[in-house]
């Protein structure tokens, strides 16, 4: 492979102890901003993380999603990219709530 060839882009580590570990773009104070302001609502809402590709939505949600966990704010997470195998991508993010309940409860 020649010096000037194309590499992989490798995904962050995101430790669950410390999703910040290895922030070098410091998404720490806006993740603990927009923390405050989504658990400031009593009813439902819906946010939308938008950005070209490469920008660092998925790291940045995947940081998030961590530190939620930290606090003791259940998430589910859904890649509609991943998830790409059906028809009507509604099915499969309802598949994926209802995983994500079984496995929030503890229970089916």
């Amino acid at each position: 492979m020649s010096e000037n060839s194309l590499k992989k882009c490798v995904p962050i580590e995101i430790p669950d102890d410390n999703p910040f570990q290895n922030d070098v773009l410091n998404r720490k104070d806006n993740i603990e901003i927009l923390t405050k302001f989504i658990t400031s609502f009593e009813q439902s809402i819906v946010l939308c993380i938008d950005g070209g590709w490469g920008q660092g939505k998925t790291t940045f949600i995947r940081m998030w999603e961590k530190y939620l966990h930290q606090q003791s704010i259940p998430t589910i997470y859904f890649n509609a990219w991943e998830s790409d195998y059906t028809d009507d991508a509604l099915i499969a993010l309802i598949g994926e709530i209802g995983l994500s309940i079984e496995n929030l409860s503890g229970k089916k």
